[in-house]
């Protein structure tokens, strides 16, 4: 954990919040705690998480999931290992047959 990650942890500590958790991901600090709230309408219970950002402070977090539809995958790996693996045999080739090597 970064060093102003963890003063700000201290020092909310120190004023007494309780069950505060930061962890890292993809080079974003993102605070935890087991706070809960009640949405009377839905009638169950909902996760409160919130993001924290060296400049802005705490930032309300938001859940946005888009659903994707593949209809295709593209393949480049296995014709780029393909390519390096007959980077020693290319000028063999080459010579072997000028006008058909790269067919």
């Amino acid at each position: 954990m970064e060093g102003w990650a963890r003063e700000w942890l201290l020092a909310q500590r120190a004023r007494g919040e309780k069950g505060l958790e930061v962890k890292k991901l993809n080079n974003s600090f993102y605070v935890y705690w087991s706070t809960t709230i009640w949405l009377k309408d839905e009638r169950r219970r909902k996760k409160v998480s919130t993001y924290l950002d060296p400049e802005l402070g705490l930032v309300e977090g938001e859940k946005h999931f888009e659903r994707v539809r593949v209809t295709s995958i593209k393949e480049q790996g296995n014709a780029l290992l393909l390519d390096r693996l007959f980077e020693n045999i290319r000028p063999n080739l080459e010579e072997g047959s000028p006008s058909y090597w790269r067919c």
